[in-house]
């Protein structure tokens, strides 16, 4: 698996983008409530959707369709048993914490890094 150079452009990208946004915010950290995914967890779970879409980016004009894409990544929450309501409020939580929001990422982009180095070498 290969993420191409525009993907990877436009998550260090985003990643540039929270930690402007953190560096301008004043907000606490708070603790991770219980109904939250963990940090792990969440860089595990957005490291697997960031490769479905990279995926799905590569392949898009075979699959450009919507509604493939939204079954696509329904079969990756199901066969990985994420909660999606909950998924939601970890994404919400983490989102509304910049500084930390800033760590999940830049830890989701070593695991997507990490896991096609290891792509490479089988």
């Amino acid at each position: 698996m290969r993420l191409n150079t525009s993907y990877r452009l436009f998550l260090w990208s985003f990643v540039v983008m929270i930690t402007s946004v953190a560096s301008c915010s004043k907000t606490t950290e708070k603790k991770i409530p219980d109904d939250v995914f963990s940090r792990d967890s969440m860089v595990m779970i957005m490291a697997k959707i960031h490769i479905a879409e990279a995926l799905l980016h590569q392949y898009g004009s075979q699959t450009s369709q919507i509604d493939f894409k939204a079954a696509y990544l329904q079969k990756l929450i199901h066969d990985n048993s994420i909660d999606t309501a909950r998924f939601n409020r970890s994404f919400n939580f983490y989102a509304s914490q910049p500084d930390i929001f800033t760590g999940v990422y830049e830890d989701v982009i070593n695991e997507i890094s990490r896991q096609q180095a290891e792509g490479k070498g089988k």
